[in-house]
């Protein structure tokens, strides 16, 4: 291998080229960055290249002093496979040894930078810069690193960075839906301001069980600030410990507790937003905005009853989908001015419609557009209130209305992660795959962790750029994360076939017929509302090939209809 660090050096793995100072990897001409404990698993990898390192070893190596879920190696090794454009079937890269854990197949070989007779700056390996450009990068600020450290000199930014991690349940009851709902509210509101970098939720609640410093996990997740903090509830009161972090200097900047005794929660929010964005003001050059928290509403009950659905809304199952439903009407019920819950009950609809849990998706679509108009008349400050119109007018086939429905989410709040990989969707059924990969960037960027809809979203748009092999990782990496997934079993069988890889199709297909028993296949290929006749033509036969009487009459269906 070298005597080269791995650690400080660029390194190349069978023609893919690894940056670990810059968190980078670029194949075919694309340039993705990846999270630090997806670099820190390559590096141990790539240390023992050839060698089975077993998964106990990774873990007390990239996760050391931590205690993680069981899924904490297999999920970084699914992503950093796909980043690598792996296939796990036919490994190029990472092999999995079954019972023994990963062995990376290549050898790593010291990048070597493109040559160049051009004479250096100051003497070192590079291209000499010109007067005028010299003086461009130090207006932009490329000669940082002759200024003090953070740790030094406080850094005043365009934007701060901050995350705030999971509450701590200190009721001693089963409140996790509560705890996660109430943080994520928190997350939300934060997010709204446009000074504020702030790690997406479904990021955060994958450092629940990591037990790490403060200056750790402040440069894993890419921060500087951490918020801190536990919940206790008992009936209609609740208290909130908050303590604010600088993880830099390991200084806390603020604690404080919130108290609230009326079951007011939008004054307990307040409180809380206000205190962290008065902690964040003076690190900002541009200042921070200071706005009205939106107001979900005063009734803890059906904020309560809000907080359940919202837990079962996101598991992607006929079952979830219906208890989500009733806990968002029981919220309307409780409260007709919660414009959340019209929203959250109009986003189950359209789940129905377009994952074939329903024998009527265009009723389904109708009611869902109902609903979402109810909460646009309540609190049309909603970014969820466009999210779910985007996703209704995608399906309805008005990309231009789904797209700018999208677009005024991210407005309302720059960090809404889903919005971008929404606009993704829509770009991808709107027939412009390049501008829609660039828009889930920027959803990752917001969220790294993802989540098995981002990895259908990737796996679609490269369905219809025809790269198969890593549509197939994407579809395989939602299953990973999600083994319900409908919509996504179907598309890695489409792939699978234009592959050649036939039994391996059917074997999909089979098995998205047995866990969805009750699943209208012809209502669910219903919602592919894509404006490319080439890209259903290619996905249709490719069905048509595996000659599955499931499908015969959802074919035929789609061949009448119009996207």
């Amino acid at each position: 291998m070298g005597s080269f660090s791995l650690e400080k050096n660029k390194f190349v793995l069978a023609g893919v080229e690894v940056d670990p100072t810059t968190l980078r990897v670029r194949r075919d001409d694309q340039v993705a960055r990846i999270e630090p404990r997806m670099m820190q698993v390559l590096l141990v990898l790539a240390g023992q290249a050839g060698e089975v390192v077993p998964r106990e070893a990774l873990e007390r190596q990239v996760w050391t002093g931590r205690v993680v879920s069981d899924d904490a190696v297999t999920n970084t090794i699914a992503k950093l496979r796909h980043a690598l454009g792996d296939d796990r079937r036919r490994p190029r890269f990472i092999e999995t040894i079954p019972k023994r854990g990963y062995r990376l197949i290549p050898e790593p070989v010291r990048y070597a930078e493109p040559s160049s007779n051009k004479l250096s700056l100051f003497g070192l390996t590079g291209w000499l810069v010109p007067a005028a450009a010299l003086v461009l990068a130090i207006g932009l600020g490329l000669f940082a690193w002759l200024l003090p450290s953070e740790e030094q000199m406080p850094a005043r930014t365009a934007k701060v960075s901050i995350a705030v991690l999971p509450l701590i349940d200190k009721s001693g009851q089963n409140n996790s839906y509560f705890i996660d709902g109430f943080t994520q509210d928190i997350i939300e509101e934060l997010g709204r301001q446009q000074q504020v970098s702030v790690v997406a939720p479904a990021t955060i609640f994958g450092y629940r069980e990591v037990l790490a410093s403060d200056r750790s996990l402040g440069e894993e997740l890419g921060v500087r600030f951490l918020v801190r903090g536990e919940l206790s509830r008992s009936g209609e009161e609740m208290r909130v410990n908050l303590r604010m972090i600088d993880t830099n200097s390991g200084r806390e900047l603020w604690a404080q507790r919130f108290t609230d005794s009326n079951s007011q929660l939008l004054t307990i929010k307040e409180q809380i937003i206000g205190s962290i964005l008065s902690g964040l003001q003076q690190y900002s050059t541009a200042g921070l905005t200071r706005f009205d928290v939106n107001k979900a509403t005063d009734s803890l009950l059906a904020y309560d009853e809000f907080l359940r659905g919202r837990r079962y809304s996101g598991r992607l199952t006929p079952e979830d989908n219906a208890a989500a439903m009733h806990h968002f009407e029981q919220a309307i019920a409780l409260d007709p001015q919660f414009a959340r819950a019209y929203a959250a009950l109009a986003l189950t609809w359209t789940r129905r419609a377009i994952d074939g849990w329903t024998e009527s998706p265009e009723q389904a679509l109708i009611e869902a557009a109902k609903l979402a108009s109810q909460a646009a008349e309540i609190d049309p400050d909603q970014p969820q209130v466009h999210f779910v119109r985007g996703q209704i007018a995608l399906f309805y086939g008005d990309h231009a209305a789904a797209i700018s429905a999208a677009m005024k989410a991210t407005r309302i709040n720059p960090n809404y992660a889903d919005a971008y990989g929404l606009l993704a969707w829509i770009l991808h059924y709107g027939g412009r795959p390049r501008l829609a990969e660039k828009a889930l960037q920027d959803a990752l960027s917001r969220n790294p962790a993802s989540n098995a809809s981002y990895n259908q979203i990737a796996g679609e748009i490269q369905f219809a750029t025809h790269r198969y092999h890593e549509a197939v990782g994407s579809f395989e990496a939602a299953l990973e994360r999600n083994p319900t997934h409908t919509r996504a079993r179907l598309w890695l069988a489409a792939s699978l076939v234009l592959l050649g890889r036939y039994d391996e199709a059917a074997w999909e297909i089979d098995e998205m017929l047995t866990t969805n028993p009750d699943l209208h296949s012809t209502n669910l290929l219903f919602a592919f509302p894509h404006k490319d006749p080439e890209v259903v033509d290619t996905f249709k036969k490719a069905l048509l090939q595996l000659d599955l009487p499931q499908l015969s009459e959802a074919i035929n269906a789609m061949a009448a209809a119009e996207f």
